[in-house]
């Protein structure tokens, strides 16, 4: 047996140590993308999972809304088609609860915020102070404290200048 130090470079085959270790390198690049490719494949079918989750959820609230405008073409009572409109809106709104988005709250007199309004428009206020909301125009919403749409507001410009 020959010790180490008496190894010289002559000694070693290096076409074959270059064919062991490109073999080598083949078989852990195979194994990288074989689990790279099984993991692409789990990510999509948690996607498509999620997705024929919500979509079937929505599709019971597409279901009611249809049955509501059957009920106005029909000439239903217009006491139960505001019922019905009630009813689906607090479904909506659970649906939403249970996929953590919530509401933007913005009430007249609240301060502008654009981290979570987007102002819409300026309007003279002698009632409310300039960079405060006058009213909403549109919800806004988030998603686990990530804001998914801003809310449309009307801001003021403080009181009108006189003319």
């Amino acid at each position: 047996m020959t010790e180490k130090s008496d190894l010289t470079l002559q000694d070693i085959d290096w076409k074959n140590l270059y064919d062991i270790l490109t073999e080598r390198y083949e078989g852990l690049e195979n194994t990288f993308l074989e689990s790279r490719h099984g993991h692409q494949r789990s990510l999509k079918e948690e996607r498509t999972k999620i997705k024929k989750q919500l979509i079937g959820r929505m599709c019971l609230i597409a279901d009611n809304v249809a049955h509501l405008k059957t009920s106005v073409e029909a000439g239903h009572d217009l006491n139960r088609v505001a019922e019905g409109i009630r009813l689906i809106e607090r479904e909506f709104l659970e649906f939403l609860k249970n996929e953590e988005v919530t509401l933007i709250v913005s009430q007249p007199r609240d301060k502008f915020n654009p981290f979570e309004h987007d102002a819409f428009d300026m309007e003279a206020s002698s009632d409310i102070p300039e960079g405060y909301i006058v009213r909403e125009i549109q919800k806004g919403y988030k998603i686990e404290g990530i804001l998914l749409r801003p809310a449309r507001v009307i801001v003021s410009s403080g009181a009108p200048k006189s003319a």
